[in-house]
């Protein structure tokens, strides 16, 4: 197994199937919160248009990566990470962050243990890259995910909680 980093489009298309998959996952667990696209081409094509100078120079810094699993030929799995550097913040301890914003395994590969081995992978990748702790958020309707994330070692911290106005 190994990790890379989408370096390109063409690899950012590779993995685009999968964060389609889970946004309509997310689409029907909160339909207030994430917006259904549709197809995979309508997808495809407001994915273009979100590509901005802004989020290259992000991703150019190495601030926001998607990076992608993969085990021999085969995608497994994608993951999009944020650099949250905590300095001088008056109500936190400085810290090196590094936020999984998403985390998908493929469903062809759940349930086989390549959750766990693609989180061992990030982590080894963000001590790499000089990170002291790695967050994330994920739904408290997806317990197979609480569970996996939590047999790697994270632990329940804080509750996020919203409210219609």
């Amino acid at each position: 197994m190994i990790l890379k980093t989408v370096q390109n489009k063409s690899e950012y298309y590779e993995i685009i199937k999968l964060v389609l998959d889970l946004q309509k996952q997310h689409v029907d667990l909160f339909p207030t919160l994430f917006r259904d696209y549709g197809d995979f081409d309508h997808f495809q094509t407001l994915v273009k248009k979100f590509d901005t100078e802004a989020d290259r120079l992000r991703s150019e810094r190495g601030l926001d990566l998607f990076l992608y699993f993969k085990q021999d030929e085969n995608i497994v799995g994608c993951a999009y990470v944020q650099d949250k550097i905590r300095k001088d913040e008056f109500a936190f301890v400085d810290n090196n962050l590094l936020f999984i914003s998403c985390f998908i395994i493929d469903s062809k590969y759940r349930n086989q243990g390549m959750g766990k081995e693609c989180l061992s992978l990030l982590k080894e990748w963000a001590k790499e890259k000089g990170y002291y702790r790695m967050e994330l958020s994920v739904s408290h309707q997806n317990s197979s995910a609480i569970a996996l994330y939590e047999d790697f070692g994270f632990q329940k911290e804080m509750l996020y909680m919203s409210c219609e106005l």
